[in-house]
């Protein structure tokens, strides 16, 4: 676990998590490149600005710990949809199972007061016209900015 340049803390995982990613994906909505490097979003920026102004940083490894942390690959891909800068930006996120993560959030929000809502445990594999990817930090997010199901092979997409 790890605290980014811009405060957001994440949980970095390996590529061999999603073997045989290539390194571009076509689809109608665009040419889309695999991500640099993969990562779970435990705490956005704003959420850990929010829980460590409350909950002193030097706390969090213990509450961390007590989670597992395990990360699952599901089969379900989703193409993402945002505004970013005032373009049309795009994503493909992979849903994986990882209990701990809602756990965790609730955890923190209970320790701190913070509003963490359950969020879509996800990692971005690929990006349109944003290198960062698109925040998801509640299921609501997921749902405002999902626009369909993709094929996993990565081959064809399937409508949602």
């Amino acid at each position: 676990m790890r605290r980014t340049p811009r405060g957001s803390l994440i949980l970095p995982l390996p590529f061999a998590l999603f073997p045989s990613l290539p390194e571009t994906l076509a689809l109608p909505e665009g040419r889309f490149s695999r991500k640099d490097e993969l990562h779970l979003t435990v705490l956005s920026q704003r959420e850990a600005t929010a829980v460590a102004e409350a909950l002193p940083v030097s706390a969090w490894p213990a509450r961390l710990a007590a989670h597992d942390w395990r990360v699952t690959p599901t089969a379900r891909r989703f193409l993402l949809r945002d505004q970013e800068d005032g373009r049309i930006v795009h994503t493909v996120i992979a849903e994986v199972v990882c209990a701990a993560l809602n756990a965790c959030r609730r955890d923190f929000a209970e320790a701190s007061g913070a509003g963490l809502p359950d969020t879509l445990p996800h990692v971005t594999l690929f990006v349109d016209g944003t290198a960062k990817g698109i925040g998801l930090v509640s299921i609501g997010d997921f749902t405002a900015k999902c626009v369909r199901v993709v094929d996993p092979a990565g081959t064809r997409s399937i409508s949602r």
